[in-house]
């Protein structure tokens, strides 16, 4: 899950959060899992509509947690991401819930474990977040030029 962030959409501040159950309607309502929804902002395929879901979603998650009313519909969502500035201004905030939830190191690990390969027990150092560590979607994106 990412930690509760916010942006600007014209005057108002609005509530964002990458949760678990973001994340199950997010795949629910794009009809496909949350690493491949993923994989297209790191190779450049992402949809209009794919990228409104996600924000929707992430929107509603934060304001149920909030325990604020959300009465917003799929095109009330564009409206709104128009007056945060466009896919451009949100690729950031979105970049960043997407690492927090799915942490690089926290994904090789899990992958070697199902692999059966030994997975190195030593945490890491103190005062480090494997939140501010890029995303497997970060490093893949770095690698492949995006």
């Amino acid at each position: 899950m990412s930690k509760l962030q916010t942006f600007q959409a014209g005057k108002a501040e609005v509530p964002f959060l990458l949760s678990t159950n973001a994340i199950a309607d997010i795949e629910e309502l794009c009809g496909k899992g949350i690493m491949e929804v993923a994989q297209g902002f790191t190779v450049g395929k992402v949809t209009f509509t794919d990228l409104r879901i996600v924000i929707f979603c992430g929107v509603q998650s934060a304001k149920l947690k909030l325990q604020e009313p959300f009465g917003m519909t799929l095109e009330d969502i564009g409206d709104l991401m128009d007056d945060a500035g466009g896919i451009a201004t949100l690729l950031p905030l979105l970049g960043k819930a997407f690492g927090q939830a799915f942490p690089a190191d926290k994904i090789r690990e899990a992958r070697k474990e199902m692999e059966g390969e030994e997975v190195d027990p030593t945490p890491p150092p103190i005062g480090t977040d494997s939140s501010e560590k890029p995303s497997l979607l970060e490093s893949e994106a770095v690698s492949s030029g995006i």
